[in-house]
């Protein structure tokens, strides 16, 4: 009777347990159609969603690969469970770093997705521009279309060069601002870059532990861009104010070492106009919180898109100077550095997200549309390589 007892028992916690993987392997599907997670706030990138197979996609294995990706950043806490393995990463690295750096040959040291060069600065090392001419082809004829769509509009490219845009051993490019251009229907006159020609330039105008550039490679894009789009109208810094002297950034934090690589963080002070701001169609007080850390008041901890402004569907920023033009920039976090310089001198200026745009306006984004109902008469595109091949942002259709 015992043994009948275990018996039922033993088949009774079996189901149990059965049920309870089978629950636990299927919650990311669930989690990501009922509430899906869009950001990966450890790795600073949209989070891939469960999506519908498509028979190209299953052949060439590439929905098999987004299926994972899907299920572990959809998986219920692994935001939580990638910060405890991060922390633990980096009690780790306390031991072990510094005999690596001081031992190597090389200026390149591989740790983790990222390498260190010159000991404090977190970077890409470039690969070869193979990998990306596809992306980069798709990318300008998709560009060219709408270009050749809207001939009333004046468009512009303005590329990021960054870390993995060159070796900073060799100084070899990998040159895809120069395979881009070549494919743009655009006078050159119209195409621009932000130079980085070698790791002395790299380290005046990017943070040591951020992917974004500081205060000082902002401005240098301002001043081009504005250089650029035939506007000679430039606000000139009035102050140079020190906000944080440990400043760990998106490289810190996504190999989880934040405690060994921090820096000092510094900005500019303009003396902006008057900006009147909305933020995906609802009234906004500013963008961004550049007063706040300056004064001290901010209460947020201190990031680049906390200071400047994260990254938005859509941001307007208008001022009362009529006949100033209207701007569209179409970006990444990078122009979130420059969004209320380059309002400053224009009547109203739209920067669009297109990883976020849907989602948060509830509707695609249509070009043709968008700059015929808001009298654009400027289109900027701008960002560094992940912009031109990442496929979010891809211009859909007319």
């Amino acid at each position: 009777m015992d043994k009948n007892k275990d018996r039922k028992w033993n088949r009774v916690s079996n189901i149990i347990t059965l049920a309870l993987v089978f629950l636990l392997l299927i919650s990311p599907v669930v989690k990501s159609f009922l509430s899906p997670d869009y950001l990966v706030e450890t790795e600073n990138r949209l989070a891939q969603r469960i999506t519908a197979p498509t028979l190209t996609a299953l052949w060439q294995g590439e929905y098999q690969s987004r299926l994972e990706s899907a299920l572990t950043d959809q998986f219920p806490k692994s935001e939580t469970v990638k910060k405890n393995y991060n922390s633990i990463t980096k009690k780790l690295l306390k031991a072990v770093l510094d005999p690596t750096l001081a031992s190597s040959q090389n200026r390149y040291v591989a740790f983790d997705s990222l390498h260190v060069f010159d000991e404090e600065f977190l970077v890409y090392q470039p690969t070869d521009l193979s990998s990306r001419t596809e992306k980069l082809t798709a990318r300008a004829e998709n560009i060219n279309k709408h270009i050749a769509q809207n001939p009333q509009v004046n468009f512009f490219v303005y590329y990021v060069e960054k870390d993995n845009d060159v070796n900073f051993e060799t100084g070899e490019r990998t040159g895809d601002f120069e395979y881009l251009a070549s494919l743009l229907q655009l006078d050159e006159s119209r195409i621009d870059r932000f130079e980085i020609q070698d790791f002395t330039q790299y380290q005046n105008y990017f943070y040591r532990t951020d992917h974004h550039w500081n205060h000082l490679g902002a401005y240098k894009a301002y001043t081009e861009i504005m250089t650029l789009l035939g506007n000679y109208i430039v606000l000139s810094p009035t102050e140079e104010v020190q906000i944080a002297t440990n400043f760990a950034g998106s490289k810190s934090k996504q190999v989880g070492a934040t405690d060994v690589f921090y820096e000092d963080f510094f900005a500019y002070r303009y003396d902006y106009p008057m900006l009147f701001t909305t933020i995906n169609g609802a009234q906004a007080s500013q963008y961004g919180n550049e007063s706040a850390y300056q004064d001290g008041t901010a209460t947020a901890p201190l990031t680049y898109a906390s200071y400047y402004g994260d990254d938005h569907g859509e941001v307007v920023i208008s001022t009362i100077r009529a006949g100033r033009g209207n701007l569209l920039l179409l970006g990444e976090s990078y122009d979130n550095a420059l969004l209320n310089l380059l309002a400053s001198s224009h009547s109203n200026t739209y920067s669009v997200d297109l990883r976020h745009y849907e989602r948060e306006m509830g509707h695609p984004f249509n070009l043709s549309a968008y700059v015929q109902e808001h009298e654009i008469t400027q289109v900027l595109f701008i960002g560094s390589n992940s912009f031109f091949t990442m496929e979010e942002f891809n211009l859909g259709d007319f």
